[in-house]
């Protein structure tokens, strides 16, 4: 009998691409302690309680990593530190795109191109290059310590 737990039960890239998707969660929560006040007024907008931005925003986040790791590394089966970077910037350029588009169902269209320009070009200008340095660590460990699952 094997005296591994259920945590063996994953397959490598799922628990690989399970761990992107905390990672962005850790990452986008560490860039809301910064753009908080921007978070704050995204929910107000939305009607969502301004309390749950800490959750919400790094939770999709979290979501959208775990499926980009998952689409540009696992499937592909490559591991380069050039799709690490890839990965984290798609994560907050796609995070960034569905809060637009939230805003947008919410409000209309013409909303986000009057008023929301300025701000999603701030969001995307912070969280962009951070996010494309973000993956590289990602992609290290990824690379360091390939077929362990975790």
């Amino acid at each position: 009998m094997s005296s591994k737990g259920p945590a063996s039960t994953l397959s490598t890239p799922i628990a690989w691409s399970l761990l992107a998707g905390a990672y962005a969660f850790v990452c986008s929560s560490l860039v809301l302690l910064r753009l908080g006040a921007v978070a704050g007024t995204l929910l107000t907008v939305l009607g969502l309680p301004e309390p749950y931005a800490g959750v919400l925003v790094p939770a999709s986040a979290g979501v959208v990593g775990a499926v980009g790791w998952w689409a540009l590394v696992e499937r592909r089966a490559a591991q380069s530190y050039l799709l690490g970077a890839l990965f984290g910037l798609t994560t907050a350029v796609v995070t960034v795109s569905l809060w637009t588009l939230a805003v947008a169902v919410v409000w209309g269209p013409r909303t986000v191109l009057l008023a929301g320009v300025v701000v999603i070009g701030f969001a995307l200008a912070v969280t962009a290059p951070l996010g494309a340095v973000a993956g590289l660590p990602l992609m290290y460990a990824r690379r360091r310590f390939g077929g362990l699952a975790f």
